[in-house]
């Protein structure tokens, strides 16, 4: 810890100054000295040489400055004082000076600077004066006597106050240490503590009304005195106490400390306290610790429940502003006002005999101490805790008894007024918050807000929210509350006010009773109806009787099991790709060249030259072939205000033979089989669901040829599994569901293209259908309540395509660009659905997931390398967009011929 006494001030400054004893100068009265006047052109540049003075002597008592030929000098001397007349320049001194009697006066307008060496003194001694001077130190400034800073703006790496000196309106500005003792002090001067910069007072120095902006340390922890004054404090700093009482605010500032107010660094002292006066306010942000109490005497004195702790004195006005959430666990007394503002929260447990007036105008108040004697205005904020408070005047904010549930006492009366809310937790078990008074209450309107607890309700429940020994008188003007299927109602007795919570007319869903529905959706609508007559007992029911509106509705989503619906939306997707591999491989090249000739063919009339590129050539094709694609894609659907948005993910591979039945001139036949392995994922976040689609296919297909004329064909079968966890979650039910379940894809698809080729590019319009029937198996859900039978079903559907292809080769290898741009039209059963049911209910319900788009932009882009007649690798990017869903494919393509 870094001792501020005197006795290391004094090495401190003897060791950087150069002294060898500490420097201690009396402040006795001092003989009359001889005057002069600097010299116009003075031949020496020194104020210790005389030949520089009008009388060739050094003057010691008042030297005068007028007009020069120059304005930099050094000085080392000892002078009574040095004059500046008005016609005086700005003069710069440089070196050390002693002045001990009337000190520097400044008759002009300009600005007299001082310049001190390190290792050296400059010392204003018995009534010196500083006057306005700008005076800048390597080395010490010391005052002593009665010595002045008066005006001056001085900064200095050591500055030392002592006897009765003062530093009077100056602002000083040390930049190691500074020292006050004896009886000094600070005057109304403006003190700047900077960083790695300490100020001690020791002794019976005092801090004034000067105004302090503490970056490093203050200490006032060596004086001798029980403490001192301050007129402000502000910055980032430390404040040490020690054991000592430092009272701030004669100034009358308004300021911010940000800094630490500690008694000291260690245990060595304690005790420390703070006493706020004058009419300004002091704002306190940091984590302070000290130990002796606080009292707010004058002014405002502001802070969180950080950097106000301990035992509090409040006889002026004690505000809390806190934008979190703290405790304060001391304890208040006198009768000034206490004010919580800020957004945050503050709990006070200590026990307070404050009786002056306590608001809460922001944030939360909670009071689970004693707070007896005085009484709570709330007017903007809330009032909570389980303690007592004197009594309750509710304006314009909230009272919230309690933390959960729980009992504010009131050792007096209790209103509220018409723009006030009492707000009231409850639960299924009948037990609420409330308020009880030795008083009276006064119920001048405002609103009762009742926050239910999730739980089986019974269809009427009774609560005592309020109590008055005194009586009641008048009434609230409103009731609320956040259930959606339980109505509020008050009702007054002498003494008490009670609520009902009664079963209202609401329905889950629209069941065609004429009730109100809670349900807005589709989806809702038909698991909310089979929800409802599970009945009371059923923790699905319970769980949403005890919900407000919005926390059905999503209690009705999660619950509807619309992840089996998307399921086969994902399955429908899959069999694109299926397909789409199928018809890519039997639509071949459009462009080719016969032999060995990728690049170009021979004419007949011409075999020694090369033509451009042509059409197949009528060549006896290899036989057999085999080939294989690699596949993956990913899409994702938009919601459609019923079915939430979904992601999807694939990848899979189909191995395929070929064997070509019919070859002739100008016409083919070929007929292959195909079978595969996908996997499919797809995430429904907004209904807490994901799901896992594995799948096998199979395929037969063949490919006819007739001349430029193209027919492709082929069906194929998919065996699925699929495996869908979800998550319930609504007030008091959480459940964890899962249903692996088998399904089918039966498909089948055809193609017609017409190619024809010139320039060098070969261009296909074509033709596309597919039908495609879906089938899923029944199953039922692993879990809890919230558990489905969800039953099998069947959907049918079906796309066309209209588009032209294009396919052109990329310079002198056999690199071919393959695009496509088409569109796709679905009819059909083009919105997705399951069938299910609650496996502790009966009635059946239907869930859909987002139609597939009836119309949609189709697009293919690809390249091919033909090594050989025999061998090609290609890569194909596919994608179809709709108004709600975007799906993107790439394949990778290998195929042998022989």
């Amino acid at each position: 810890m870094r001792k501020l006494g005197r006795r290391i001030a004094c090495i401190a400054f003897a060791l950087d100054a150069g002294l060898m004893a500490c420097l201690s100068v009396s402040g006795s009265a001092r003989a009359a000295g001889t005057d002069a006047t600097w010299l116009f052109n003075p031949p020496g540049a020194n104020t210790n040489e005389g030949q520089n003075w009008s009388t060739g002597t050094v003057p010691s008592g008042t030297g005068y400055f007028g007009t020069s030929a120059r304005t930099e000098y050094y000085m080392f001397s000892t002078h009574g004082g040095f004059t500046f007349n008005a016609d005086a320049p700005a003069y710069r001194f440089s070196g050390s000076i002693t002045f001990d009697g009337a000190g520097i006066v400044n008759n002009s307008s300009n600005t007299q600077t001082f310049e001190v060496f390190r290792f050296n003194a400059m010392q204003f001694l018995n009534s010196a004066s500083a006057g306005n001077a700008s005076i800048v130190s390597d080395g010490s400034i010391i005052f002593s006597g009665t010595s002045t800073a008066a005006n001056s703006n001085i900064t200095s790496r050591y500055f030392r106050f002592q006897d009765d000196s003062t530093a009077g309106n100056a602002t000083v500005r040390p930049y190691a240490l500074g020292v006050f003792e004896g009886r000094s002090t600070a005057g109304d001067a403006t003190i700047i503590v900077g960083s790695g910069t300490a100020v001690s007072f020791s002794d019976y120095s005092t801090g004034g009304n000067a105004r302090f902006v503490v970056s490093g340390e203050l200490s006032i922890l060596s004086l001798t005195a029980a403490g001192m004054t301050a007129g402000s404090i502000e910055g980032t700093g430390t404040v040490l106490l020690g054991s000592k009482q430092l009272t701030v605010g004669s100034n009358n500032l308004s300021t911010t400390f940000s800094g630490t107010i500690i008694d000291s660094e260690g245990s060595f002292y304690t005790g420390g306290s703070l006493v706020k006066v004058g009419s300004g306010t002091l704002t306190l942000t940091g984590a302070n610790s000290y130990t002796g109490g606080t009292t707010v005497s004058g002014g405002t004195l502001a802070g969180t429940t950080t950097s106000l702790q301990g035992a509090i004195q409040v006889d002026a006005a004690l505000v809390f502003d806190q934008s979190n959430t703290g405790t304060y666990a001391g304890a208040l007394s006198g009768a000034g006002s206490v004010t919580k503002r800020g957004s945050g929260a503050v709990t006070f447990t200590g026990s307070s005999s404050f009786t002056g007036q306590t608001s809460v105008e922001a944030g939360t108040l909670s009071v689970n101490g004693s707070l007896a004697g005085s009484t709570v205005v709330v007017n903007g904020g809330t009032l909570g805790g389980t303690g007592t408070v004197g009594g309750i005047t509710a304006v314009s904010g909230t009272v919230a008894p309690g933390n959960s549930i729980g009992t504010l006492t009131v050792a007096g009366n209790v209103s509220f007024a018409s723009g006030s809310t009492y707000q009231v937790e409850v639960n299924a078990a009948g037990q609420s918050d409330r308020i009880v008074a030795s008083g009276s209450a006064t119920l001048s309107g405002g609103t009762v807000q009742v926050l239910a607890e999730s739980g089986n309700y019974a269809a009427s429940t009774s609560y005592t929210i309020l109590t008055a020994s005194g009586g009641v008188s008048g009434s609230f003007t409103s009731v609320t509350s956040n259930l959606a299927f339980l109505t509020p109602s008050l009702s007054y007795g002498g003494a008490n006010v009670t609520l009902t919570m009664t079963r209202n007319d609401a329905a889950f869903g629209p069941d065609g009773s004429g009730r109100n529905p809670i349900a807005q959706t589709r989806n809702q609508g038909f698991i909310a109806i089979a929800a409802e007559r599970l009945g009371v007992g059923n923790a699905v029911y319970d769980a949403l009787i005890s919900a407000t509106a919005d926390q059905a509705r999503a209690g009705f989503d999660l619950l509807s099991g619309e992840a089996h619906a998307q399921a086969v939306s994902v399955m429908i997707d899959e069999s694109r790709l299926v397909r789409d591999t199928i018809l890519g491989h039997l639509r071949g090249p459009l462009l080719t060249a016969p032999g060995q000739q990728v690049a170009a063919s021979f004419s007949a009339d011409l075999p020694g030259r090369k033509g451009a590129i042509v059409m197949p050539a009528p060549l006896p094709q290899p036989r057999y072939a085999l080939w294989g694609t690699a596949f993956g894609g990913t899409g994702n659907s938009d919601g459609d205000g019923n079915a939430a948005s979904l992601s999807r993910r694939s990848g899979g591979a189909l191995l395929g033979a070929d064997l070509m039945v019919y070859d002739a001139p100008g016409s083919s036949l070929k007929l292959g089989v195909a079978g595969g392995y996908s996997q499919s994922r797809f995430d429904l976040d907004a209904r807490l669901s994901s799901g896992k689609l594995e799948s096998g296919h199979a395929a037969l297909y063949a490919g006819a040829r007739f001349g430029n004329l193209r027919f492709d064909a082929g069906a194929a079968y998919t065996w699925s599994e699929s495996d869908i966890r979800r998550q319930v979650q609504i007030r008091g039910l959480s459940d964890l569901l899962r249903l692996q379940r088998p399904g089918q894809v039966a498909q089948g698809f055809a193609e017609l293209g017409y190619a024809f080729a010139f320039s060098g590019v070969a261009l296909e319009p074509f033709a596309q259908l597919a039908l495609i029937r879906v089938s899923t198996d029944a199953g039922t859900e692993r879990g809890g309540a919230a558990a489905l039978r969800v039953l099998s079903s069947d959907q049918t559907l079906g796309f066309t395509t209209l588009g032209v292809r294009a396919e052109a080769q990329l310079g002198a290898m056999p690199l071919f660009a393959r695009a496509m741009l088409g569109w796709r039209h679905g009819f059909g059963d083009l919105t997705p659905q399951a069938r299910t049911a609650f496996v502790a209910g009966t009635t059946p319900t239907t869930v859909f997931a987002a139609p597939i788009d009836r119309e949609a932009l189709v697009a293919e882009a690809g390249l091919d390398w033909r090594i050989s007649q025999a061998t090609a690798l290609g890569l194909t990017y596919s994608a179809a967009i709709g108004e709600r869903s975007r799906d993107h494919a790439l394949k990778g393509r290998v195929e042998l011929r022989f």
